[in-house]
Protein backbone atom coordinates (compact mmCIF):
# COMPACT_ATOMS: atom_id res chain seq x y z
CA UNK A 1 0.00 0.00 0.00
CA UNK A 2 3.00 2.37 0.84
CA UNK A 3 4.53 1.75 -2.01
CA UNK A 4 1.18 2.72 -4.44
CA UNK A 5 1.01 5.88 -2.17
CA UNK A 6 4.44 6.93 -3.02
CA UNK A 7 3.43 6.24 -6.56
CA UNK A 8 0.29 8.04 -6.63
CA UNK A 9 2.11 10.97 -4.96
CA UNK A 10 4.78 11.75 -7.50
CA UNK A 11 2.02 11.86 -10.16
CA UNK A 12 -0.13 14.52 -7.77
CA UNK A 13 3.79 16.45 -7.81
CA UNK A 14 3.45 16.30 -11.46
CA UNK A 15 -0.18 17.68 -11.74
CA UNK A 16 -1.82 15.06 -12.19
CA UNK A 17 -5.29 14.51 -11.26
CA UNK A 18 -5.97 11.35 -9.35
CA UNK A 19 -9.07 8.90 -8.43
CA UNK A 20 -8.83 6.80 -5.78
CA UNK A 21 -11.24 4.24 -4.59
CA UNK A 22 -9.94 4.01 -0.50
CA UNK A 23 -12.03 2.04 1.97
CA UNK A 24 -10.26 3.09 5.16
CA UNK A 25 -10.88 6.22 6.24
CA UNK A 26 -8.61 6.32 9.14
CA UNK A 27 -5.70 6.58 6.82
CA UNK A 28 -7.51 9.05 4.63
CA UNK A 29 -5.89 12.03 5.78
CA UNK A 30 -2.48 10.38 5.49
CA UNK A 31 -2.77 9.80 1.72
CA UNK A 32 -5.40 12.66 0.22
CA UNK A 33 -6.38 16.24 0.14
CA UNK A 34 -9.60 15.79 -0.70
CA UNK A 35 -12.38 12.96 -0.26
CA UNK A 36 -15.89 12.38 -2.01
CA UNK A 37 -17.63 10.80 0.75
CA UNK A 38 -20.24 7.99 -0.85
CA UNK A 39 -22.94 6.06 0.81
CA UNK A 40 -25.37 4.82 -1.62
CA UNK A 41 -25.39 8.79 -2.24
CA UNK A 42 -22.82 11.56 -1.95
CA UNK A 43 -22.92 12.81 1.34
CA UNK A 44 -19.54 15.26 0.96
CA UNK A 45 -17.12 16.12 -1.30
CA UNK A 46 -13.98 18.28 -0.37
CA UNK A 47 -11.18 18.67 1.42
CA UNK A 48 -10.15 16.11 4.10
CA UNK A 49 -10.68 17.82 6.81
CA UNK A 50 -13.94 19.08 6.24
CA UNK A 51 -14.51 15.75 5.90
CA UNK A 52 -13.37 13.71 8.46
CA UNK A 53 -15.64 15.19 10.73
CA UNK A 54 -18.14 14.10 13.74
CA UNK A 55 -21.11 15.19 12.14
CA UNK A 56 -20.36 14.64 8.63
CA UNK A 57 -19.69 10.45 9.79
CA UNK A 58 -22.83 10.77 11.83
CA UNK A 59 -24.59 11.82 8.88
CA UNK A 60 -23.18 9.39 6.71
CA UNK A 61 -23.39 6.25 8.57
CA UNK A 62 -25.53 7.12 11.83
CA UNK A 63 -22.69 6.20 13.97
CA UNK A 64 -19.33 8.31 15.21
CA UNK A 65 -16.01 6.46 13.75
CA UNK A 66 -13.30 6.30 17.14
CA UNK A 67 -10.25 7.03 14.72
CA UNK A 68 -11.44 10.51 14.48
CA UNK A 69 -10.49 11.07 18.01
CA UNK A 70 -6.70 11.25 16.69
CA UNK A 71 -7.38 11.56 13.03
CA UNK A 72 -8.32 14.60 11.18
CA UNK A 73 -7.14 17.30 13.95
CA UNK A 74 -10.25 18.35 15.85
CA UNK A 75 -12.39 15.66 16.45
Amino acid sequence: EETMIGILKELRDEGKTILVVHHDLSKADDYFSHLVLLNKKLVKAGPVHDILRPEVMLQAYETQLPFLKSAGGDA
